[in-house]
């Protein structure tokens, strides 16, 4: 569903588009003359926000985002849900980084052989 689309004088508040970044964008659709500002709830914790013009135009102009892509989480959830993938990255390199147990061969050839012989037996 289109919301942005909207024919006629541009309202109040409306930031144009330019259809010249739009370029990126391959659809047969229309693509729209300018954004207004769209009201929505966050997905994650319910709170209301309102994803702006503006906003809309970086994110379709600037950064070349799809344009079917609305925004459907608030500002401090997509912060928590980069904070949670920073904090998982720099995990999982402490991780590569750590020494090898002496005998990680070994137990990875095991857990190998035991899932192989698992599989022979659900057969």
């Amino acid at each position: 569903m289109i919301f942005w689309l909207y024919l006629g004088a541009a309202p109040l508040g409306a930031v144009a588009a330019d259809h010249h970044a739009l370029s990126h964008i391959n659809t047969y659709g229309l693509l729209p003359d300018y954004y207004v500002d769209r009201p929505f709830i966050c997905r994650d914790c319910g709170a209301a926000e309102t994803w702006t013009a503006a906003q809309q135009k970086w994110w379709y102009e600037i950064a070349k985002g799809h344009i079917d892509a609305v925004a459907v989480r608030c500002r401090r959830c997509r912060q928590r849900i980069r904070q949670q993938k920073l904090a998982q990255k720099q995990h999982m390199a402490a991780m590569a980084a750590r020494p090898r147990h002496p005998n990680e061969a070994f137990f990875r050839r095991r857990m190998r052989l035991s899932s192989k012989s698992s599989v022979d037996a659900r057969s």
